[in-house]
C-alpha cells in the first residue's frame, strides 16, 4: 500500500483527506474497500482523532515517523536506524 501511496502523495497526485481518493488507492492495491466509507463516516473518524492525539503526544509531526521504545525516528533516511533498533 505504501508503495502506491508515497509516490502519488509526493507528486501531489493523492489527497489523503479525500475519501474517494483513499477508496481508489485501496482498490488499486487490491483491497476490497466496500466497508471503508461506512467505517470512515462512523467509528473511523473518532478512531482517527484518537490516533492523531496519541501521535502528537509522542512528538510525531510528519511521515514517515517511527516510534520504537519511545524513541522517534523521522524520515526515510532513518530506516537503517529503525532496523538497528529493532534488531537490538
Amino acid at each position: 500500500m505504501i508503495d502506491l501511496a508515497y509516490p502519488r502523495f509526493f507528486k501531489r497526485e493523492f489527497d489523503y483527506e479525500d475519501r474517494a481518493a483513499v477508496t481508489g488507492l485501496l482498490t488499486d492495491a487490491g483491497v476490497d474497500a466496500a466497508g471503508f466509507d461506512a467505517f470512515a463516516a462512523g467509528e473511523g473518524a473518532a478512531e482517527l482523532k484518537r490516533h492523531q492525539q496519541e501521535a502528537e503526544q509522542q512528538g510525531v509531526f510528519a511521515v514517515p515517523t517511527f516510534v520504537i521504545d519511545g524513541e522517534l525516528f523521522w524520515g526515510q533516511d532513518r530506516i537503517d536506524f529503525v532496523r538497528a533498533k529493532l534488531a537490538a
